[in-house]
């Protein structure tokens, strides 16, 4: 909370570069195709570019409200950046620039969610640089997902997360979906909803994912859940062509202990 980015490399104990903000900084992330570069968004309302190398911020846009999570497409020539009120603002990136696409306002069409809730996490569909399918996480215990026209396709619920900077994430294939809770619990749901798409069920309505699996960890909340690499999944459990599913799935997950607990699918 001292209002920098710091990088290391993981095999050395010394900080190699020191980026200063004006305020608190929420979310960064580096940029898929050229690791020299990484935005960060910060509770001033600012996207910004950096230039690694340089040590200067290349490019930047005001928001207008307080950032809360930020993210590239796979292909990295797409950021899109999420507030504290419950907006999406796209941005495309070629030459390291911003370049204002269009937003989105995450919240429900009725009850009592209508206004926007923070945005706490944004995750493109691992390897989808062609659909730039999005998946949003609320603190209104609802992921979102958003195809490449912002088209709201489908919602996954189970979890709770009214308050807590919770992300859900992708597995590597992007068949399935996990999350911590404000709950000792870890969810995870088929990425894939099995009900009909919003634009083939008439009257406005959106598919739900209510269905999932989850398992009680020994945290009083999981704050961060995260599916293990491919290659772990073959070497613990059995060849790769072998599993099916989420067997032989490897999940890292954390709460407020500051213990990272390790579980495998069996």
């Amino acid at each position: 909370m001292d209002k920098t980015v710091r990088l290391w490399y993981t095999t050395m104990d010394e900080c190699l570069r020191i980026f200063t903000h004006q305020d608190f900084v929420t979310s960064i992330k580096f940029n898929p195709v050229n690791d020299k570069f990484f935005i960060s968004g910060s509770l001033d309302g600012k996207l910004r570019m950096w230039n690694i190398p340089d040590l200067k911020v290349v490019d930047w846009v005001d928001i207008g409200e307080m950032v809360t999570s930020c993210t590239f497409s796979s292909c990295g020539r797409r950021a899109v950046v999420g507030t504290h009120k419950g907006k999406c603002h796209f941005y495309g990136t070629d030459s390291f620039k911003f370049k204002y696409s269009h937003q989105i306002q995450v919240k429900n069409a009725r009850g009592s969610k209508l206004l926007g809730r923070k945005i706490t996490g944004l995750n493109f569909m691992p390897a989808d640089d062609e659909q730039d399918e999005l998946l949003v996480t609320a603190n209104d215990s609802r992921l979102r997902l958003y195809d490449g026209s912002a088209v709201l396709q489908c919602k996954y619920k189970g979890h709770s997360n009214q308050n807590a900077q919770i992300q859900a994430s992708y597995s590597t294939n992007g068949e399935y979906i996990v999350s911590g809770s404000e709950s000792p619990d870890v969810f995870i749901w088929r990425a894939h909803c099995t009900t009909l798409p919003a634009c083939a069920c008439g009257g406005g309505a959106t598919a739900k994912q209510s269905t999932y699996e989850k398992f009680t960890t020994s945290e009083q909340h999981v704050t961060v859940a995260r599916f293990g690499p491919d290659d772990l999944r073959t070497t613990r459990a059995f060849p790769l062509e072998e599993l099916s599913g989420t067997t032989g799935q490897i999940i890292l997950a954390a709460g407020y202990s500051g213990k990272v607990h390790v579980y495998e699918n069996v």
